[in-house]
């Protein structure tokens, strides 16, 4: 076959991608001689001084090389056969990290078509995954065997960003290496050199089976941007760890080679209650594929695994959106349910065993009065409570529980109407059904606003109207719609906003569409004229009503009200209206915006350290738990960020919750350009 030749137009593309400053390239012939130069922009030694060479592969490094290198004998030039080379300590700060996903084959040979095929395939699935992590778009590079993710980066070259990448490989290794292709764990290091792109792959034979090819870089975004290293981080601590082991043993899964810690052992733990569609041998784990997830059979091998690594830690992870949250201890407890129920903050739900508890018999008389023998205890596990999706909160109350009422209040611009957007998408989400009343927005601006928060920063475009104005493309917006088709039910106020209107719309979607939670923005825009009494005895009504409507449908129902202007930090007593609206409710909600007003009032009541903290952290607004009947919490301060791009709030910075219509198989990137 004709041997192909450098295209020195690409390489001085790659260099203009990729690299500022000084560069190290390197070459190797064919019996493993080392190349070197050390060149600066505009890199016409570089580039002119690569025709007239001979060499097998060629490539340069990754990261900043300290210009102290440049004063080497290869400057500016290529020297044969030089024994000093760029190392970890030449490196200043870490400008990229580097996915590659190599086809597996016979050493010393260049991969065949379909193995190619395989590796491309494999880093569509990882882009997709870090993408719904949260992650930017990344420089994507044909290496010639295979491809590349290349991720922008402005990391300090230090001992823990080393640690903290090489976790970060490991657990993509762990997850998407397969039998066919491996993620290369070992391009951790800072002085890693990568393919220069522009120049041939040459390894084995030119055949037609297995060609030599030329590298080059596919696709690189509008806007590189650096990916922040707490997202680097999040998926590190993906990466399994050993479990702490509890007194009882109940809980051990600190393995060792035989697979087994005390009485648990996990080969058999899979026989008895999983089926291994196939095992695969990994650098730093044994993977077992399951046949079909164990919390939904429809996601079928190859999504769903349990991983046990080396260091004896087990891991589980399902690509489906649904099963996002699932840990390797909620595969355990599924099987092997502890015998009092425990909660976990880092997720958003929460898992309840029964108490051994009588179950419930109806009455066949009607009593006076009881003895404490007579009354069956509370059986959580019968309880429905639906996360909202702020984990500190879902940690304090679990969740909003049916049969029971919560009101929501705070200034202007406090974020009320925002949260219950996702408050409502998150219920959605976990397989709830919503009605939504709003007296204060048009139905076309709801839909607008939960697009962008169902959407994410990611999916969303700023519009040309101003800086901090965003849309949902349209294609994206119908997914949504689909998404959300026979879960979110919105009040037509066109048939009337009086208060039976609306209680009507609430019992007809009840029974029509089986909803499970009400949200009513705000009580304040319901017209009461219908409602017998004066101001506060219609109120009181109301608040009864609903109250009576949550219990007898089983739903919950969430309603807005605004407080009363108060001269000090807003309380409980200063929502509007009469003083059994909180009486009557289960949870009462404050919302605030930490500005100076917040920072000088709330200081005074929580003790300004306390307030400090939230500032330090950056939170944009919080949240307030004032009244939690069921369990008892209360003035809980739980803070959160506010992102513009999708009009979210955020648990921490950087968090990319993935809602349904962007599941792990909903249009996957599947063609490296595309990306």
């Amino acid at each position: 076959m004709a041997e192909l030749k450098t295209d020195l137009s690409e390489v001085q593309r790659t260099l203009e991608i990729l690299k500022s400053g000084l560069v190290e390239i390197r070459m190797y012939d064919n019996k493993k001689i080392v190349t070197s130069g050390y060149f600066k922009e505009p890199y016409v030694n570089l580039l002119q001084g690569l025709n007239g060479l001979y060499y097998e592969n060629c490539y340069f490094t990754l990261n900043d090389v300290k210009d102290d290198c440049y004063s080497r004998e290869q400057r500016e030039k290529y020297i044969k056969g030089v024994k000093v080379t760029t190392s970890d300590k030449d490196i200043e700060p870490r400008s990229w990290i580097l996915i590659d996903a190599d086809p597996n084959r016979s050493s010393g040979t260049s991969s065949s078509d379909a193995e190619k095929e395989l590796s491309r395939l494999t880093l569509c699935r990882i882009y997709n995954h870090l993408r719904d992590v949260g992650f930017s778009y990344p420089v994507v590079a044909d290496s010639g065997n295979g491809y590349h993710l290349l991720y922008k980066v402005n990391l300090k070259n230090a001992d823990e960003i080393t640690e903290l990448i090489k976790n970060f490989l490991k657990y993509l290794d762990a997850v998407f290496t397969d039998d066919k292709v491996s993620i290369d764990t070992s391009v951790y290091n800072a002085s890693r050199i990568t393919k220069l792109y522009g120049t041939v792959a040459r390894k084995g034979a030119n055949t037609p089976e297995r060609p030599h090819r030329l590298s080059r870089i596919i696709k690189v975004p509008n806007e590189i941007n650096i990916t922040d290293v707490r997202l680097i981080k999040k998926v590190a601590d993906m990466l399994p760890k050993p479990e702490p082991i509890y007194a009882n043993g109940m809980y051990a899964a600190n393995i060792g080679d035989n697979a087994m810690y005390g009485d648990f052992d996990i080969k058999n733990f899979m026989a008895k209650y999983l089926r291994v569609e196939r095992v695969v041998e990994t650098s730093n784990s044994t993977k077992y594929l399951l046949e079909e997830c164990p919390f939904n059979p429809n996601h079928k091998s190859p999504d769903s695994m349990i991983a046990v690594m080396n260091t004896g830690a087990i891991g589980f992870k399902c690509f489906h959106n649904s099963c996002s949250d699932r840990r390797w201890s909620d595969v355990r407890e599924m099987f092997e349910p502890k015998s009092k129920r425990q909660y976990d903050s880092t997720r958003t739900t929460a898992v309840y065993m029964p108490f051994n508890v009588e179950p419930e018999e109806p009455e066949t008389e009607i009593k006076q009065y009881y003895q404490l023998h007579e009354i069956n205890n509370i059986d959580r596990s019968q309880i429905v409570s639906m996360p909202t999706g702020i984990r500190m909160l879902d940690s304090k109350i679990i969740g909003f529980n049916k049969k029971e009422v919560t009101v929501i209040s705070g200034n202007n611009g406090s974020g009320k109407s925002t949260i219950i957007g996702q408050f409502m998408l998150n219920n959605i989400e976990k397989g709830f059904k919503c009605t939504l009343f709003s007296g204060e927005m048009t139905k076309e601006r709801i839909k607008t606003w939960l697009h962008l928060q169902a959407a994410g920063r990611q999916h969303t475009k700023q519009s040309q109207y101003g800086e901090n104005v965003y849309f949902t493309p349209k294609y994206i917006s119908e997914q949504i719609d689909i998404w959300a088709k026979d879960k979110l039910f919105i009040h037509n106020n066109l048939v009337g906003v009086k208060f039976a209107d609306v209680l009507k719309t609430v019992e007809e979607t009840v029974k029509n569409e089986k909803t499970d939670i009400v949200y009513i923005d705000n009580l304040m825009s319901i017209d009461l004229s219908a409602v017998i009494g004066d101001k506060y005895e219609r109120q009181t009504g109301v608040i009864l009503d609903i109250v009576r409507t949550a219990k007898e449908h089983d739903i919950h129902i969430v309603f807005v009200c605004h407080p009363r202007k108060a001269v000090g930090f807003i309380r409980k007593d200063d929502i509007s209206g009469t003083a059994d609206l909180t009486n009557a409710v289960d949870n009462v909600i404050m919302c605030h915006r930490v500005n100076e007003d917040f920072k000088k009032r709330a200081g005074e009541f929580y003790g300004k350290p306390v307030i400090q903290s939230f500032v330090d952290k950056g939170y944009s607004n919080c949240i307030e738990v004032m009244k939690n009947r069921d369990l008892g919490y209360q003035d809980e301060l739980i803070g959160l960020y506010f992102e513009k791009e999708s009009k979210r709030f955020l648990n921490e910075r950087f968090e990319n919750v993935v809602y349904g219509w962007q599941s792990y198989h909903w249009e996957p990137i599947e063609n490296l350009e595309e990306i």
